[in-house]
């Protein structure tokens, strides 16, 4: 575990003050949720709350179905991580923390500084395209394409709307 170097106190109504370098690090914003666990060694872990908590079975049909479709890496995300992957050679992407890139992307989408599809440009010369997945006005996570096979200007928008709603009625 890396050692920030940091002490905080604890006042006498229990609050702790989380330094701002970690809350940036994280992602986490004013309303954000924290799991409060304690590991074998009652060692207090803090861990940003998941709002996407994962994906119904349903959903996950539909989302095979678009990769079988288009033959594009379908990924699903919350603010910090991939919970969601498919693609052709194994879980790559699954469980992976989100890029700077990307999450520089979800952030600007929440201020309304971007239309709502945007086509990110990747080292590896494939396109990507980031769907912000919002609840009640609130950003909550993502979904995203990147090509593989099919062109991303070949993908039916239409569908891709649809996912993302699917999606957004499994958010807390």
């Amino acid at each position: 575990m890396k050692s920030t170097g940091m002490v905080r106190r604890v006042d006498r109504l229990g609050r702790l003050v989380l330094p701002k370098e970690i809350r940036d690090t994280l992602g986490i914003k004013v309303g954000d949720g924290l799991e409060i666990r304690l590991d074998k060694d009652d060692q207090i872990i803090l861990k940003k709350y998941a709002k996407v908590q994962g994906i119904e079975e349903g959903t996950e049909i539909i989302l095979d179905q678009l990769y079988e479709r288009y033959g594009n890496i379908v990924l699903v995300s919350d603010y910090q991580h991939i919970l969601y992957a498919k693609q052709a050679k194994g879980a790559l992407y699954q469980g992976k923390k989100l890029t700077r890139m990307y999450r520089d992307v979800l952030l600007k989408k929440e201020a309304g500084r971007f239309e709502e599809i945007e086509v990110i440009p990747q080292t590896y010369e494939k396109e990507c395209y980031i769907y912000p997945i919002f609840r009640e006005d609130r950003l909550c996570g993502s979904f995203a394409m990147i090509t593989h096979r099919t062109p991303l200007k070949d993908v039916d928008e239409n569908v891709l709307h649809f996912v993302c709603q699917v999606i957004s009625q499994q958010l807390i």
